[in-house]
């Protein structure tokens, strides 16, 4: 499928572009024909593109250079299209409390604007969405487990599920990363036990499975994953700490993709170690080691949420 799919999909049900609308497209050199195709789509659509073409980000949250970030403020929708996540600059805070509509593509590539996470029915997924957040309401307690080994539980009580993962931002002010489609919380401080077993990614995307030992919520024993027992010491205790459990929803998110697409595969458990603050959890830490594994049953208080990897209909 040509990237066009996914360009159309951005500027026409994600942020819904009206005709007139200045739409500034934030792209770096890399992703230079991203930034081109939904500058073409934003044409489609009679709005006036504005395309910026900057070096790549050397690091997450670098800031814009000053004129593009005035710039920012001007338009009344935005598309950032960089390897690394703008989403957390000041430039993109100010842009939304000036009511911009902006949409991060953190890591995008070709592949994902053509048939991959990106070009998602999210009015479907919103609706799945709304259908976990009832099943989801009042939970207490969370066990996964997996044909590869995993058994595990942890507390979520009185923490809040995160359901607004819909990949929308059509009013003023909204931002949204895409590809979208995740359900997630942040466990209980001290509350997991058991044993997780990781079938595509600890950190790194692994060639044999990767297990670790959880105990009393942190991460213990971690066998097959050199890279993320480094990342995860580099935080001390807390960067060992059971940060975000989370379901993907994305029918069109492959599991073994970019990271920010993995964790919204569809029926993938996506488990954060390390800060859980940015998820509603009480740990600041800047360590994040991301794990990804599939075709893993979830209960929630002893009542199946998802049968090994798959959802019910």
């Amino acid at each position: 499928m040509p990237i066009e799919e996914g360009a159309d999909r951005i500027v026409g049900q994600c942020l819904s572009v009206r005709k007139g609308e200045h739409v500034l497209i934030i792209a770096d050199v890399d992703r230079k024909a991203v930034g081109e195709a939904i500058f073409q789509s934003a044409r489609r659509a009679e709005a006036v593109p504005i395309l910026t073409i900057v070096p790549p980000r050397v690091r997450q949250a670098q800031e814009p250079p000053e004129p593009l970030a005035k710039l920012m403020l001007e338009c009344e929708v935005i598309v950032l299209a960089t390897g690394t996540s703008m989403t957390h600059t000041m430039a993109r805070i100010r842009a939304t409390k000036a009511g911009a509509r902006i949409a991060s593509l953190p890591g995008v590539t070709e592949e994902s604007m053509s048939g991959g996470g990106i070009t998602a029915d999210y009015e479907e997924i919103g609706r799945v969405l709304r259908v976990m957040e009832r099943k989801l309401r009042n939970a207490r307690k969370v066990r996964i487990t997996s044909g590869g080994g995993t058994d595990a539980t942890f507390s979520v009580k009185r923490r809040e599920w995160i359901t607004r993962d819909t990949g929308f931002a059509k009013r003023r002010g909204e931002v949204t990363t895409l590809p979208a489609g995740e359900v997630f919380v942040a466990p209980v401080e001290e509350t997991g036990e058991g044993r997780l077993v990781f079938n595509i990614r600890l950190h790194d995307l692994v060639e044999q499975p990767a297990t670790l030992s959880l105990d009393k919520g942190y991460a213990t024993r971690v066998v097959g994953a050199k890279n993320a027992v480094a990342e995860m010491n580099r935080g001390g205790k807390e960067g060992r700490n059971l940060g975000k459990f989370g379901i993907g929803l994305n029918p069109r998110a492959r599991p073994k993709g970019q990271i920010v697409e993995a964790q919204k595969a569809l029926g993938a458990v996506h488990i954060v170690f390390g800060g859980s603050a940015p998820f509603g959890g009480k740990v600041e830490c800047d360590v994040r080691v991301d794990g990804i594994m599939t075709e893993a049953t979830v209960e929630i208080d002893g009542n199946p949420l998802m049968e090994k990897g798959r959802l019910p209909t």
